[in-house]
């Protein structure tokens, strides 16, 4: 196998998890999470960072998945590594405004 096949394959192979992430993006978006979850998982696996944050929500909110916090966490790590220092900063304190906001909004137990 010649460099120029490796290349022509792994082009391929980009193009398609970028082709397969944008179909599950879109799936998301209308709330279909079932396609959303067939489209996105392949491309997470070859790394496509948007098909990763997008599996990250949906593990989180639990939409189309059981809940899973861990699983989204984990997602929300590989993210990261796509992310600059600065970027991932900027993602911490909106997290951290954003669970704050959250907590504050839950019923006080008795």
């Amino acid at each position: 196998m010649g460099a120029g096949t490796t290349r022509r394959g792994l082009t391929v192979s980009v193009g398609q998890s970028y082709a397969s992430s944008q179909k599950g993006i879109s799936a998301f978006q209308r709330g279909k999470y079932e396609d959303a979850l067939k489209h996105l998982e392949p491309a997470a696996e070859k790394g496509d960072p948007e098909a990763l944050y997008y599996l990250g929500r949906m593990y989180g909110a639990g939409q189309g998945v059981p809940k899973d916090q861990n699983k989204a966490t984990a997602y929300a790590g590989h993210v990261s590594r796509f992310m600059t220092r600065a970027q991932q900063r900027e993602a911490r304190k909106k997290a951290l405004a954003w669970q704050k906001a959250h907590e504050e909004k839950k019923p006080a137990s008795n």
